[in-house]
């Protein structure tokens, strides 16, 4: 269920992410793995790795109700900014690089 969640919800090494990130957003996944949806994308929402992965903005809005559980075509750019908007203040410590 692990792997299943990583490929539904994927983040990636890139953007300067590094192996503790990465390793505590695999923890999540195997944390939350058989709750209901509502609480995966809760807990999801609060996963540093995915909000550094989709930048905590209106990219996770549109993420969010468009790849995750709504689909295309199912919202309005409305319901973007304001799921946006409902982030607002979320926030993690940046994951400190590996490299310099």
């Amino acid at each position: 269920m692990t792997l299943f969640l990583h490929h539904i919800f994927p983040v990636g090494w890139g953007k300067g992410m590094n192996f503790l990130t990465t390793n505590a957003n695999i923890a999540t996944y195997r944390r939350i793995a058989m709750t209901d949806f509502r609480n995966i994308l809760l807990e999801l929402s609060k996963d540093p790795a995915m909000l550094y992965w989709l930048d905590n903005n209106e990219n996770y809005g549109r993420e969010l109700l468009e790849l995750f559980p709504m689909g295309v075509d199912n919202y309005a750019e409305d319901d973007i900014k304001n799921a946006s908007r409902a982030f607002t203040g979320w926030t993690f410590g940046q994951p400190i690089s590996l490299y310099p």
